[in-house]
């Protein structure tokens, strides 16, 4: 039996945390030298357009990803949970369950919203897990190393790039009840890939 313990979202510590051991080791957690950090971050940066998705984003344009989190957080306070909802349908896509959840799972005035069954019944309806993005999240192809580098670092900037004032209650954004839902599916694939984004 494959068990996936859920999780909670990163926290603002854990990202000072890591910020201290790049600081120790000269610029780098694996103690790669500063001078080769400042050469991989020397190249362009990649714009990217509202047409852009996410997942794109991180597939393809991985120097986008701070901009593209940056704007993430501007939607959010423009409109929560629209915002959510981009961010919950990526996880699904990384997942391989491509159909997403609709606006009206996300509506602030459905009081009786359970994100658990929402997750549930999507998994049950939908051919997840068997396509490409599901792939990368457990192969060892050079290609799906590099995009899971990608995602871990998406939800690293996720944090790095929040304002203050929600570093401060993180774990009441309303994101994390959808996080936490898909880290306890019943699809392995699915809690796999909410574990890398809450770790």
């Amino acid at each position: 039996v494959n068990i996936v313990t859920p999780v909670k979202p990163r926290t603002p510590a854990s990202v000072s945390s890591q910020k201290r051991r790049l600081d120790l080791d000269g610029g780098s957690a694996a103690g790669t030298p500063s001078s080769q950090k400042r050469k991989r971050d020397s190249g362009p940066v990649t714009s990217f357009t509202a047409d852009d998705s996410l997942l794109g984003i991180i597939r393809t344009k991985p120097s986008a990803i701070s901009m593209a989190v940056k704007q993430w957080w501007d939607d959010y306070h423009k409109n929560s949970a629209a915002a959510v909802r981009k961010l919950t349908n990526m996880v699904l896509q990384v997942a391989g369950i491509s159909n997403g959840l609709p606006p009206h799972c996300f509506a602030e005035e459905d009081d009786e919203r359970d994100v658990d069954d929402y997750i549930r019944q999507l998994v049950e309806t939908s051919a997840a897990g068997e396509n490409e993005m599901a792939m990368h999240m457990t192969g060892s192809n050079k290609q799906s190393k590099k995009f899971r580098e990608n995602f871990s670092d998406f939800w690293d900037k996720f944090v790095a790039h929040a304002p203050e004032s929600e570093l401060i209650s993180l774990h009441d954004n309303p994101f994390c009840p959808w996080l936490h839902a898909m880290s306890t599916s019943q699809l392995m694939i699915l809690r796999l890939v909410a574990v890398v984004a809450g770790l």
